[in-house]
C-alpha cells in the first residue's frame, strides 16, 4: 500500500514531534509513505484572497508531482486537505479555469492526473479497516474517557462522515477500548489564526471547547488538526489567568493515540514532547 505523503509546512516547522508519528504508525500498519520531492505550500488561508489562479496553481502542482508516485496521497494538515480537494473539485467543475491551469502546469513540464486526497483517519478507515486496528490494539485504551475533536475543516465542506457529528475517530478508539465522551462541541472552532494572533474572541473559542471537555470527565482531546492541536494545548495557561478556570487536558493527534494504542512508544509518536503530559490508563496509578 502505497501512498504519496503531503507533510505542509506546519508539520515541518511547528509539529515535526507529530510528523514522527504519522511515520511511525504508517510504517506499522505496512503502509508505505513517500514524500513528495519539492513540494510547495498549499497557498494555505492567505493566497485566495490575493489570487484565484495562484491559490489553484499551488495545490495542483502539490497533486501533479503526487500522481507521479500514486493515485493517493497522504495529507496529515486539514488546511492543506481543503486546499487540495477545493482544487481537485474547482477543476473539476470549470473546465476553462481547468484549462488555464493545467496550461501554467505544463509549461514547467507536470501532467495534471487527478488523485485521490486522504487524512490519515481515511488511510485508517478505507485502507486499514477498523477491525484490524481492533485485533490490532487488543483494547489498550479500555478506561480512557477520550474526547474526538473533529474542528471546522476535516468534514466541511467535502468530508465522507457527517459534516456537524462526525464519528470516524469514535469508532476506531472505541474500537481500542475508549469511552467515547459525547461531545457536542466536535466540530466548533478551535479560534484558527485569531487565537494564535492573540485576539481574545478566538481566546474565548478554546477556552469553551476545553471547558466542555473537563466539564465532561474527558481524559484526553484527540484532533485531527495540528492547528487545533496547537490552539488547545498552548493556550490552556492563558485561560487559566483570564477566566480563572483550570482547563488543562492532554491534546493528542489523531496518530499519536491510536500509535500509543497499537503499542508504539511515546517517544517514537512525539508523545514526549506534548505540554499537558498524557500517560496511557495501565500506567496511570495501576488503573
Amino acid at each position: 500500500m502505497k501512498y504519496a505523503y503531503y507533510p505542509g509546512c506546519t508539520m515541518k516547522t511547528s509539529y515535526p514531534h507529530v510528523e514522527k508519528s504519522i511515520l511511525a504508525l504508517a510504517k506499522h500498519l505496512g503502509v508505505n509513505l513517500q514524500e513528495i520531492e519539492d513540494w510547495n505550500c498549499c497557498g494555505a488561508a492567505e493566497v485566495v484572497n490575493i489570487s484565484m489562479e495562484a491559490s489553484l496553481i499551488l495545490p495542483a502542482r502539490v497533486l501533479s508531482l503526487a500522481s507521479r508516485i500514486s493515485d493517493k496521497v497522504l495529507v496529515p494538515c486539514t488546511e492543506c486537505l481543503y486546499n487540495l480537494k477545493r482544487t481537485l473539485i474547482t477543476l473539476e467543475e470549470r473546465p476553462s479555469l481547468r484549462e488555464k491551469i493545467v496550461g501554467a502546469l505544463e509549461k514547467k513540464g507536470l501532467k495534471w492526473k487527478p488523485v485521490k486526497i486522504y487524512h490519515p483517519i481515511d488511510m485508517v478507515i478505507k485502507d486499514i479497516g477498523v477491525e484490524k486496528i481492533k485485533e490490532m490494539g487488543k483494547e489498550r485504551l479500555k478506561g480512557l474517557r477520550v474526547v474526538p475533536y473533529y474542528g471546522c475543516l476535516l468534514t466541511r465542506p467535502w468530508g465522507d462522515d457527517h459534516p456537524l457529528y462526525p464519528t470516524s475517530m469514535d469508532e476506531i478508539f472505541e474500537a481500542l477500548g475508549a469511552e467515547i465522551v459525547d461531545y457536542p462541541l466536535k466540530t466548533k472552532c478551535c479560534g484558527a489564526a485569531l487565537t494564535a494572533s492573540g485576539d481574545e474572541r478566538g481566546l474565548s473559542l478554546t477556552y469553551h471547547l476545553l471547558r466542555e471537555a473537563k466539564r465532561r470527565k474527558a481524559d484526553v482531546i484527540v484532533v485531527p488538526c495540528t492547528l487545533c492541536q496547537f490552539n488547545l494545548e498552548v493556550f490552556q495557561n492563558r485561560i487559566k489567568e483570564r477566566w480563572g478556570e483550570d482547563v488543562s487536558i492532554p491534546v493528542l493527534y489523531f496518530t499519536q493515540l491510536l500509535g500509543l494504542a497499537l503499542g508504539l512508544g511515546e517517544e517514537e509518536l512525539g508523545v514526549d514532547k506534548l505540554l499537558v503530559p498524557f500517560k496511557m490508563p495501565e500506567r496511570r496509578g495501576g488503573k
